[in-house]
C-alpha cells in the first residue's frame, strides 16, 4: 500500500481520522459495484436514528426554520447542512473519512437532497476543484429510498457501451465512488445520473470529499481495494 502521509506542507488543515473500533467492521461490509469507476456500496451505513435526525433537519430547512440557503428545482430540494452546526452531520462525515482511511480536510457541509416523484438529476461528472484540491470522492448516503425509480446510474461504467451500471437506492445505504483514477487523472466513467423518482421520495445526504488528487487518489484507491479484497 502507498504511504498515505501526503498533505504535509500544503498549508491546509489536515486531519488524521481517529482509530475507530467500528471501521474494520464497516470495511468488511464494503462491496464493489464496479471497478471503472471505482464504485462501492455499504449497507446500514447510518443508524435508523441518525437517518431520522438528518431527515428532520432537512424538513426544518424546507420549512425555512434553519436560516440556511435552499434550492428547489427539477433536481429536487437541496440544502447544505453545516458540519460545525449539526453534530449528527459531522458524525457521518467523520465515518466516511474513517472508511477511506487517509488524511482528510474538514468539509464545511454535506448536501441534503430531497427528490419527489418526477424529480431526478441529469448525467454529470463530479470534476470540480477548490483551490488546489479536487472533488476526489463522492459519498452519498440514502436516508430514505423511494418506492420506485431513483437509481444512480453510471452509463460508462467498466467501459460498457450498452447497459449502464445502475445502483438501486436502499434505506441507510452508502454509495461511494471515486472521480479520479489511482494516478490522479480524472475518471470519465464516473459520469452518473440520478434517475427520476417514479413513486415515493428519495432523500440523500452527500459528502463531497476534496483532496489533492495527484497525492490522494492512489492511497484512497488502495484503502478501498484492500477493504473489498479482504472481505469474505
Amino acid at each position: 500500500m502507498r504511504d498515505p502521509s501526503y498533505g504535509a506542507g500544503m498549508g491546509a488543515e489536515v486531519h488524521h481520522p481517529s482509530p475507530d473500533a467500528g471501521v474494520s467492521s464497516l470495511r468488511a461490509r464494503l462491496r464493489r459495484v464496479a471497478a471503472v469507476p471505482a464504485l462501492y456500496r455499504l449497507e446500514r451505513f447510518v443508524s435508523a436514528h441518525e437517518a431520522a435526525a438528518i431527515i428532520a433537519l432537512g424538513e426544518q430547512a424546507e420549512r425555512g426554520t434553519l436560516d440556511l440557503p435552499t434550492k428547489h428545482d427539477s433536481t429536487g430540494f437541496s440544502v447544505e447542512l453545516l458540519t460545525d452546526r449539526f453534530e449528527v452531520v459531522a458524525q457521518v462525515h467523520r465515518r466516511i473519512a474513517s472508511l477511506i482511511g487517509v488524511p482528510w480536510h474538514v468539509e464545511p457541509s454535506l448536501r441534503f437532497r430531497h427528490y419527489r416523484s418526477g424529480e431526478g438529476h441529469p448525467p454529470h461528472v463530479d470534476n470540480y476543484r477548490k483551490g488546489d484540491e479536487d472533488l476526489l470522492v463522492t459519498a452519498m448516503v440514502v436516508l430514505r429510498a423511494p418506492d420506485a425509480g431513483g437509481r444512480t446510474s453510471f452509463p460508462l461504467a467498466d467501459g460498457a457501451a450498452t447497459d449502464a451500471v445502475a445502483v438501486a437506492p436502499h434505506d441507510r445505504e452508502l454509495v461511494l465512488w471515486l472521480n479520479h483514477r489511482a494516478d490522479g487523472s480524472e475518471e470519465p466513467a464516473s459520469s452518473h445520473a440520478g434517475e427520476t423518482v417514479d413513486a415515493g421520495e428519495k432523500i440523500t445526504l452527500t459528502s463531497f470529499v476534496y483532496l489533492p488528487a495527484a497525492l490522494a487518489a492512489g492511497p484512497v484507491h488502495d484503502v478501498l481495494d484492500a477493504a473489498v479484497g479482504a472481505a469474505p
